[in-house]
């Protein structure tokens, strides 16, 4: 990764959307242990944060540190993935299941609209049925480190579509057992699988390039 931020600031906001998107500022504070007002002002450049912080956010982000304070050398030391948290290549971390062929039914409409809104409502009780698309697949989760956005042995319906930057996939890497759910950052060539799980323990980001996956598919949603 050859981005290098001109100051914390800018660094810290690199990490954070890195792990967790540009909408991500609140989830990261809760990963460090601060409030995202405070968190806010630090990558706002209001206030600096303090070394100890800093320390934090790197082995929460599994940076290097001198990266973090000074923007020297290379943010990430471990081949891409999260210093302590590198997990053997066999480890699955999601199973196939069979593929559901028919329609999903659409019994009603529910309102999102403000409560003094008035909606006409011409008809009641089942309305159609919204098209599986014939690639559609089921795949169980195994494990926590999507958590909450998907909690171990539940199941993502995802299709054969490639994801977009920011997306969730199911990843499959060359020479590993199982296939990999996690949120995928796209930079050109270079793909990062990210967790969401805030707690410190299940933090990773590994850095892939395009030749060494096999395949990778969208998530289309997630269900019980």
């Amino acid at each position: 990764m050859k981005i290098i931020p001109k100051n914390i600031a800018d660094r810290l906001r690199h990490l954070r959307e890195l792990i967790y998107g540009p909408r991500g500022q609140s989830s990261f504070a809760r990963a460090i242990g601060i409030s995202p007002s405070r968190y806010h002002n630090y990558e706002s450049a209001l206030n600096e944060p303090p070394l100890d912080l800093l320390k934090k956010i790197a082995s929460v982000a599994g940076c290097s540190i001198a990266w973090l304070v000074s923007g020297e050398g290379e943010p990430f030391l471990v081949s891409g993935l999260r210093q302590g948290a590198v997990r053997a290549v066999s480890e699955p971390t999601v199973e196939y299941e069979a593929r559901p062929r028919q329609g999903i039914p659409i019994i009603a409409w529910a309102s999102a609209a403000d409560p003094e809104s008035r909606i006409p409502m011409t008809k009641t009780g089942g309305v159609g049925e919204i098209p599986v698309p014939k690639d559609l697949h089921a795949v169980r989760v195994i494990g926590d480190s999507m958590s909450p956005l998907a909690l171990n042995g539940q199941y993502l319906l995802c299709t054969n579509d490639p994801p977009s930057d920011g997306d969730v996939a199911v990843v499959e890497v060359i020479g590993q057992a199982g296939p990999l759910f996690k949120r995928v950052r796209i930079e050109g060539d270079t793909i990062y699988l990210l967790s969401v799980n805030p707690d410190p323990r299940h933090q990773t980001v590994r850095t892939l390039r395009r030749s060494e996956i096999r395949r990778i598919r969208r998530v289309w949603s997630v269900k019980l």
